[in-house]
């Protein structure tokens, strides 16, 4: 795995015609943002499972000895619960730039509908995965050995 100096996260094209940014957070993003948002909510996307199959050596491990970072996979009739937090216009460049960078390992923007606990949409989101075509990924459906690693 390289090293990620000087990477940022694949953008997404969607994420221009996105009105109102909201952020989700389904991993460290829920209790470190590390960015200024003006809403938080509990919400939940469609169509993800939250797993452990991202490599890291840029937040957890070394170069030798790789740790793990959650990402999410598709898998249609499942949900994911998170936060989503509602950027200010004035703050949404600045974020996006934050985000691109801690989020360089690997991962891509995504764009999808978000839920709120009464199944009503809030909008759309912005989120970041570690897709099965970068090199960091590992699919790993032995849940003891992911564990063994984290």
């Amino acid at each position: 795995m390289d090293d990620w100096k000087g990477k940022i996260a694949v953008a997404c094209e969607k994420l221009k015609s996105v009105d109102k940014l909201w952020i989700f957070g389904y991993g460290s993003l829920i209790w470190r943002q590390g960015f200024p948002f003006v809403e938080k909510k509990a919400c939940y996307v469609k169509g993800y499972k939250r797993r452990f199959w991202q490599a890291s050596t840029d937040h957890r491990g070394t170069p030798k000895f790789p740790g793990r970072v959650v990402t999410l996979v598709p898998a249609q009739s499942e949900i994911t619960w998170g936060c989503a937090f509602r950027i200010d216009e004035k703050d949404r460049e600045d974020v996006i730039r934050y985000l691109d960078v801690r989020e360089k390992g690997g991962y891509s923007q995504r764009i999808e509908p978000a839920f709120d606990e009464d199944g009503k949409e809030i909008g759309e989101v912005l989120f970041y995965i570690g897709t099965a075509d970068n090199k960091a990924y590992v699919d790993s459906p032995n849940d003891k050995d992911t564990a063994a690693i984290i």
